[in-house]
């Protein structure tokens, strides 16, 4: 069996349809809209002193150097409540009023922010790093990017960013958001230091090949872009990085689809923190590595349509905000094609900038990817005759002619940069475009459709203490103006929300209940949730359910654990463990007496805790040794507190176990 690793496709297992080959198209030029100056660069004022964060510790670098399936460029830190605290407000001379935070994560090369809670109205927020307006986020309004409250800006560039409000009423000095996380951004790029290194060392192999030193591939190379996403695999919250392409519809409707892999974006809250970097590549043939910040993007975001699995051929198809000036559309042929056929691959290789390879079909074979298993008759496989592709790689497209995809980058050897190098010939596997266009005909063909709508874009849930006023239930009708039944499509993008209806079609004469279901027990803190329920139907756009589920919690819930246990005697004739407790219901207490084996320690709880407050959400250690005299033997500890809010008490045992050598 071959080592390999994922890289990333577009294609789902179906039958190649007798459709045309659609040819490439060059849109028209978009003006480009001047962007409105932060005021505070506008009026040159001198940046806040910054909260820092401090450097990445031991837990967050070891995300970053997990290897997974796609690269990791970045590792999301949570920022405390506190944090916000360090806003200042300021009032300008023409009595405008600014609420300023800057926010530092040292050794980052770039930094996104998480917003929550967002409701400014007519207010404005920014997000910049310096003084260059063409670099600055924003400004962003009313409830977002989405209008849900919940999105990430763009990347600042450097290891600090401001973030500043300019409120509608200069009178109003709340602030209507939360900033919840970000994204340390951690790959070098030139005039650049990442991790320690004083000079930039491009990460792709030495034997990729400039994409700009081939003059007949230009414009296809206009046609892809790297992307950066936020993404969750195994529990890690981290930043990623890809590579897409634009496809043109049918009738060039301008529509900004943009195809990538499945094992890159995959669900809606990824897509919905999408930058594409366009132009990410050198002016010249093997000329300076260029700035990844001069990059031209889209509008940051986008809409998930549809994906595929590895075992089902590995695409995804996401509608974009926009598409600037310059970025042409690739046209796609759903046709079959023959073994020993010529193509060309233009990729970003481990987040590097824009390269090429060349290669020709080969014959076909079976992979196995992990538990995963690639079916020979859904993939390609391609032995590279020049050039190499890399992670990062993932969901690039393979051309026969300029402009005219074949299929996606799923996957290739499992070696790093020098070893392909020295490698010579070897295989790499594309999903094939001709058993995603079934999946995607509808969009790409842009056929006709009618709208299904909800009658309800919002839906809100309260709860306390896990229980939700009214029920976990509530019910939105969809509708249509359409005559005939329409077929729909419904899913839910958080795993907390559960959808539910009696029938897959609607008409204007009946309408069908949609049922939105929340699971209180995966809500186990206090704060706002906030999730979306999707409906598809045709070549419709995606409508969207906004569901958002505020919790309040007055009763803490502390678990109570020890570590090791059972614990053994050690060599000095102790037994040494820690006892822990940690609060999981964003609910602060106070520990007010403590018994082992019935005998009174309360007066001990600050000195071996540290502390008689247990924060929301925080956690307490206590490192013991015990001296008994005789084993097997179990420490019975009770532990009593009070909450601090509600006044409410609580009691919690624990049995430590202590056995001999």
């Amino acid at each position: 069996m071959r080592q390999i690793y994922v890289f990333s496709a577009v294609l789902l297992a179906a039958a190649a349809l007798n459709a045309q080959r659609k040819e490439p198209f060059v849109g028209p030029a978009i003006p480009v809209q001047p962007r409105e100056a932060p005021p505070g660069v506008a009026a040159r004022l001198a940046r806040p002193a910054p909260f820092s964060l401090g450097s990445l510790n031991v837990s967050e670098n070891a995300v970053l150097t997990t290897r997974g399936r796609i690269p990791r460029i970045g590792v999301h830190r949570s920022l405390p409540a506190i944090s916000q605290l360090g806003g200042k407000w300021e009032t300008l001379a023409d009595g405008t009023a600014l609420w300023r935070l800057t926010i530092q994560s040292p050794g980052a090369t770039g930094l996104r922010i998480q917003f929550g809670d967002f409701a400014v109205g007519a207010g404005k927020v920014w997000i910049y790093s310096g003084p260059d307006v063409s670099q600055a986020q924003g400004p962003f309004t009313k409830r977002g990017t989405f209008e849900n409250g919940e999105f990430w800006s763009g990347t600042t560039w450097g290891d600090t960013a401001v973030v500043e409000y300019r409120p509608a009423d200069s009178k109003d000095r709340s602030v209507p958001f939360q900033i919840r996380a970000l994204s340390h951004r951690v790959t070098a790029r030139p005039g650049a230091t990442a991790l320690g290194a004083t000079t930039w060392v491009d990460p792709a192999a030495s034997c990729n090949l400039d994409v700009t030193c081939y003059s007949d591939w230009s414009s296809a190379a206009q046609m892809v872009s790297e992307i950066n996403f936020q993404t969750e695999e195994d529990g890690q919250q981290f930043e990623a990085a890809c590579t897409a392409s634009l496809v043109a519809t049918r009738d060039n409707n301008l529509k900004p689809y943009l195809l990538t892999a499945g094992h890159c974006i995959h669900n809606e809250p990824d897509a919905r923190t999408i930058e594409t970097y366009w132009t990410y590549q050198t002016s010249q043939c093997s000329g300076p590595a260029p700035l990844l910040s001069d990059s031209i993007t889209s509008q940051v975001g986008g809409d998930y349509l549809l994906s595929g699995a590895l075992e089902t051929g590995d695409y995804s198809l996401v509608l974009l905000k926009n598409v600037p000036s310059g970025v042409l559309y690739s046209g796609w042929d759903p046709a079959e094609i023959a073994v020993g056929t010529n193509v060309v691959g233009i990729h970003h290789p481990e987040a590097s900038y824009k390269r090429i390879l060349f290669g020709h079909r080969s014959d076909d074979y079976d992979v196995q990817i992990g538990s995963d298993q690639l079916p020979s008759d859904l993939y390609y496989i391609v032995t590279l005759d020049a050039g190499i592709a890399q992670p990062g790689s993932s969901g690039s497209p393979i051309f026969t002619a300029p402009g005219v995809i074949v299929g996606t980058l799923t996957w290739g050897p499992d070696l790093d940069g020098a070893e392909l190098c020295a490698a010579g010939s070897f295989d790499i596997g594309y999903g094939r475009f001709s058993v995603a266009y079934p999946n995607f005909m509808n969009w790409l063909e842009d056929l006709p459709y009618s709208e299904v709508l909800s009658a309800n874009s919002n839906v809100t849930f309260t709860g306390l203490n896990g229980v939700i006023a009214g029920g976990p239930q509530q019910t939105v009708n969809l509708t249509t103006q359409a005559t005939n039944p329409v077929t729909f499509g419904i899913r839910s993008d958080a795993n907390w929300i559960k959808v539910s209806a009696p029938a897959s079609t609607v008409s204007a004469s009946q309408p069908t209940p949609l049922t939105i279901t929340i699971n209180p027990s995966m809500l186990n803190q206090a704060g706002t949730y906030a999730g979306t329920v999707t409906i598809l139907s045709g070549a419709a756009p995606p409508q969207f359910i906004n569901v958002n589920a505020t919790i309040k919690m007055d009763i803490s819930n502390v678990v109570a654990s020890a570590s090791p246990n059972p614990v053994q005697q050690g060599s000095d004739g102790y037994w040494s463990y820690t006892v822990q407790l940690k609060e999981s219901a964003g609910v602060s207490t106070q520990l007010t007496r403590m018994r082992i084996d019935g005998r009174d320690y309360t007066s001990d709880i600050a000195s071996w805790f540290g502390s008689t407050q247990l924060p929301a959400g925080g956690t307490l250690q206590a490192p013991l040794k015990a001296n008994v005299f005789a084993v097997p033997d179990n420490q019975i500890f009770e532990i009593w507190g009070v909450d601090n809010a509600s006044g409410k008490n609580w009691y919690r045992s624990l049995t430590v176990s202590l056995i001999g050598k």
